[in-house]
């Protein structure tokens, strides 16, 4: 190794304590230098730190120029997330072709893209073909569990969500969807309380409509107000769907407002059934 070659490494280790810390700008600057010294591949430093930034747009610049230039896979992962984020049909190409070279972490991002799309069954076909890469085992046996339980196929799914829900809130709740599908509410009220304590939105929600809909709606709406205070939306509007079966019609509307705030649809079209959008603005 060369003075520069020392010299460039000394400021990424800098640069990647910097991003540690939050001081992006001061990161890319130190990257920057290294990357005159003849890192190239210190592209992909680069590109995080903008991405915490949320410059997406220069994000790509260097996440471009660490994968053509130094062929770091990683870095293009990142770049056709990007690109998947603003609906580039790039993204799908370059997923292609990490998928090609046997990027599992490819094929995970590709199998969440295929699940929102609702090609669910295709989504649990790739998810399978990396399911013993060991950097993302917790991570697929979440995603699998979530999709196989979507599914109806319970036995398949149920030892996959155990293995997630430490890892993963979604799998506890849809650990506990699958479990009261299965009649096994008892189970199901556990693993939804372990996850309330926990401090998981995912499991307040699930748990409010259990005890709404079996006569306990007080309980029930103190959770929901609980992941309202949170920022869940769909929370929000449950608790102004609770508060209007009630008949407490202004504080229903009140938080069906913030629901439409928070970007939730439903709550806007509940709003416009029983009158003036905007009187209940914020």
């Amino acid at each position: 190794m060369n003075d520069d070659d020392r010299t460039a490494q000394a400021l990424v280790d800098d640069g990647n304590a910097l991003a540690a810390a939050g001081s992006h700008e001061e990161a890319i600057a130190r990257f920057r230098e290294a990357e005159r010294l003849g890192a190239t591949w210190v592209g992909l430093n680069i590109g995080n730190s903008f991405r915490a930034l949320h410059r997406d747009r220069e994000a790509e610049i260097a996440y471009r120029s660490a994968w053509n230039q130094a062929g770091d896979e990683e870095a293009a992962v990142n770049l056709a997330v990007v690109l998947a984020e603003r609906g580039d049909a790039d993204a799908t190409s370059l997923y292609e072709s990490l998928i090609a070279r046997g990027n599992p972490q490819a094929v995970f991002n590709r199998a969440l893209d295929l699940a929102e799309e609702g090609q669910r069954r295709r989504a649990i076909g790739l998810l399978r073909s990396v399911q013993s890469a060991p950097s993302l085992k917790q991570h697929v046996a979440g995603e699998l569990g979530i999709l196989l339980e979507e599914e109806g196929r319970y036995v398949e799914a149920e030892p996959l969500l155990r293995q997630a829900v430490d890892a993963d809130p979604r799998a506890r709740a849809s650990l506990a969807m699958l479990l009261l599908n299965r009649k096994r509410s008892d189970e199901a009220l556990i693993v939804l309380r372990y996850g309330v304590d926990r401090g998981e939105v995912e499991s307040m929600v699930p748990l409010a409509n259990y005890l709404c809909d079996h006569g306990r709606a007080a309980e029930g709406k103190v959770l929901y107000e609980q992941a309202s205070r949170l920022g869940d939306a769909y929370a929000m509007t449950n608790l102004g769907i609770e508060l209007l079966r009630e008949g407490e019609e202004d504080p229903a509307r009140k938080w069906l407002q913030r629901a439409v705030d928070h970007g939730d649809p439903m709550a806007r079209s509940i709003l416009e059934d029983i009158g003036d959008l905007s009187t209940w603005s914020e």
